[in-house]
This record gives C-alpha cells, sequence and structure tokens, in this order.
C-alpha cells in the first residue's frame, strides 16, 4: 500500500475513475452501433470534499489535517443514456490512519498518516527525509 497518492488522472487514487472513463467511452461506441447514432456523449463529474480532522503529529502535538473525500459520476449520452458512480473511501487507502492532503513540490498528493501519529513508521520517516531534502532544494537559488 502505497504512502502517496497524487491527484493525478494516472495515480493509482483515480484508478476507478479511469475505468469508469473507460468503459462509458466503449459504451457510447457500442451503443452507437447498435442504434446506428453518429454522435454520442460521455461527461465527468468529480467532487472533492476536504474534511477537518485533529490528530497527533510526532512531537505529541495537535495538527489540524485535510481528509479528501472524492465522488465521481460518468455519463453518456445519445439516444440511450447509461451511468455510472463511485467513490474514494479514505479507509481504502490508509490503514489504521488517514490519507492527509499536502502539496509535494508542484503537485498536491494525499499522504498516508497514522492515526496514532506520534510512532512514525519507517517508510514514514524515509518519506519524511525525502521531503525535507526535496524542499532544501527548492530554496537553493538555480546556478
Amino acid at each position: 500500500m502505497n504512502s502517496i497518492y497524487y491527484f493525478d488522472i494516472d495515480d493509482e487514487l483515480f484508478k476507478e475513475i479511469k475505468g469508469n472513463i473507460n468503459i462509458g467511452i466503449n459504451d457510447i461506441l457500442d451503443g452507437m452501433s447498435e442504434k446506428n447514432v453518429s454522435e454520442g456523449e460521455m461527461s465527468l463529474s468529480v467532487k472533492i470534499v476536504l474534511l477537518p480532522e485533529l490528530v497527533t503529529d510526532v512531537n505529541g502535538k495537535q495538527k489540524r489535517i485535510l481528509i479528501p473525500h472524492i465522488e465521481h459520476k460518468t455519463s453518456t449520452k445519445m439516444t440511450v443514456k447509461k451511468s455510472s458512480k463511485g467513490k474514494i473511501f479514505n479507509e481504502e487507502y490508509a490503514e489504521d490512519g488517514y490519507l492527509a492532503l499536502e502539496k509535494i513540490g508542484d503537485k498536491y498528493a494525499a499522504v498516508a498518516v497514522p492515526e496514532d501519529a506520534s510512532q512514525m513508521r519507517i517508510d514514514d520517516q524515509r518519506l519524511a527525509a525525502a521531503l525535507a531534502s526535496l524542499e532544501s532544494d527548492e530554496d537553493k537559488p538555480n546556478a
């Protein structure tokens, strides 16, 4: 299980959305062929809700994180309409914890945070070191 999921259509976090888009495109083509329709359309709606949550950080301090909840809906239309819906649940991607919204470089990511953030896993320690290195590289002037 990953510790970081980017808000990028190619990331695992959006696998279900991408799959429903692919299904919708094929459904349009199948329906157009079956009904002898020359035009079809598909729309995608994505809703993101950020819910605040108080957790205890590594130093024992209370910290407010934002937990993203993502819903999507695809709709196809021509002479026949078909739709699919889905949700990305925080619990599916963060075992015993949360996915917290963070910005890493120029991308947003959902980072796995343990429920009891006072204890960091080794992977989390490595991630924190990598993030610190990345942030310090961004502070350096260009040569």
